[in-house]
């Protein structure tokens, strides 16, 4: 794999509850979540007298959570599933048998920009500070044009890309280190296209899609392949740009005859039980294309690339809205996991009626010196009665005909912790934050 760096795309998982006067009185452990790309919840409850009061509870709970951030080691729990990158190479001869082709091998050193974009995309905000492949500084806004790989045949700027460098990787690799660029002159080879396959669940809870690339070497001569790289587009709606989105040494290197060809495959994946929602829309950015998917409504639809994709509402719900809620979003069912499940079993509608919880704003913090963001939103519970919280889930907001809603991941809070379900207390308020990094 060549000096990995991370876990592919993970998300860890804390839990803590409060009493109403802010005191810790319960702290389930720390366990990895059961999610496609290694998801976890932080759980804390606080309660408050006689009325429901958030903006005053809000900076006290907050800073409850950021002592338990600081006390736990969260690369403790940062394991189990995740978002996986493999790559393997097919050397073929000029009249197109095989030659050789490796095994797979772990593709996990995903950079900076990768977990920025996302961020961008989720947020559906602004980054002023992401740097592209020329180490240049670029505002990045949500946009339809953001990871986008489908580069054309003679295009070496994105896509998959391959150079003959050995730098070290590193979370701030911008680009390669000695790039191959395209062409038939010495030391050159001749880029295809990059191609993009729709997602596929090939088997049981499996959920993968794959970017290859072909290259030809006309040059005259061998060239030795020792770094690879996928770049993507990303763009401030006026102008586009390309950034490193994942570097890897190559070993052993891999020497490219004259005459033949070699393809250059990654494939992304999950291995593990969870949802496929956030893989393919993640996948309408990528391949710049239409996928088939479920709505979280039930319905079946092309989902479109899209400025508003992996979109979170940054605002309060309104009555009622349940499934179509976006973000972070809850419910009270059991049902056994499934790699294409649609929505929560049993989800919990926005409101103060019976059996509701009031969802508030989404909340995203910035991208820390070691990659990770949280992204957090709390649900205050003015019912008049306790709810039991069983399961969870990210709503995303992805294009179809209109901006529509997709369940991109779900976790079971049994699956996560000691003590099972969350109870939310009437007149209290429960906070759950995923922590996306790389």
């Amino acid at each position: 794999m060549g000096n990995p760096i991370n876990h592919g795309l993970s998300i860890g998982f804390r839990a803590a509850a409060f009493d109403r006067y802010g005191n810790r009185i319960d702290h389930l452990a720390d366990t990895p979540s059961r999610s496609p790309i290694d998801v976890g919840l932080a759980w804390a409850v606080r309660y408050v007298d006689g009325t429901i009061d958030w903006e005053k509870s809000w900076p006290l709970l907050n800073t409850h959570l950021d002592e338990q951030e600081r006390e736990h080691d969260l690369d403790d729990v940062l394991s189990g599933l995740a978002l996986h990158m493999d790559y393997r190479w097919t050397h073929r001869r000029s009249d197109g048998s095989i030659l050789d082709q490796t095994p797979w091998q772990k593709s996990e050193s995903l950079v900076e920009q990768f977990i920025q974009i996302l961020r961008v995309q989720m947020r559906q905000a602004s980054d002023t500070a992401v740097v592209d492949t020329t180490s240049t500084s670029r505002t990045v806004a949500a946009n339809a044009g953001n990871f986008r790989s489908t580069a054309a045949a003679g295009t070496d700027t994105y896509g998959l890309t391959v150079g003959t460098g050995s730098g070290a990787v590193g979370l701030t690799n911008r680009a390669l280190t000695t790039k191959v660029a395209h062409g038939t002159a010495a030391t050159q080879l001749e880029y295809r296209a990059t191609v993009i396959s729709a997602p596929t669940n090939p088997t049981g809870n499996e959920l993968r899609l794959m970017i290859d690339r072909q290259y030809n070497n006309a040059s005259g001569g061998s060239i030795i392949i020792a770094e690879a790289a996928w770049e993507a587009q990303g763009t401030d709606g006026t102008t586009t740009w390309n950034f490193l989105l994942s570097r890897d040494l190559i070993s052993p290197t891999q020497t490219i005859l004259n005459g033949n060809t070699a393809t250059l495959t990654h494939r992304l994946y999950v291995d593990g039980v969870g949802l496929i929602g956030l893989l393919r829309t993640l996948y309408n950015l990528i391949a710049n294309a239409s996928v088939s998917q479920v709505r979280a409504d039930g319905v079946t639809d092309n989902s479109a690339a899209n400025g508003v994709n992996l979109g979170i509402q940054n605002v309060a719900e309104g009555t009622g809205l349940g499934r179509d809620a976006r973000g972070i979003v809850l419910g009270t069912g059991a049902g056994a996991f499934s790699p294409t499940s649609s929505a929560l079993t049993t989800w919990i509608d926005s409101g103060v009626t019976a059996g509701r919880l009031n969802y508030l704003e989404n909340f995203f913090g910035s991208v820390t010196s070691n990659r990770r963001f949280t992204h957090r939103r709390a649900s205050s519970n003015g019912s008049g009665g306790s709810i039991i919280v069983s399961e969870a889930g990210e709503n995303l907001r992805v294009f179809f005909d209109q901006d529509r809603t997709v369940l991109g991941l779900r976790t079971l809070a049994t699956a996560m912790t000691p003590s099972g379900n969350l109870t939310i207390a009437d007149l209290g308020a429960g906070v759950f934050e995923y922590i996306h990094e790389i």
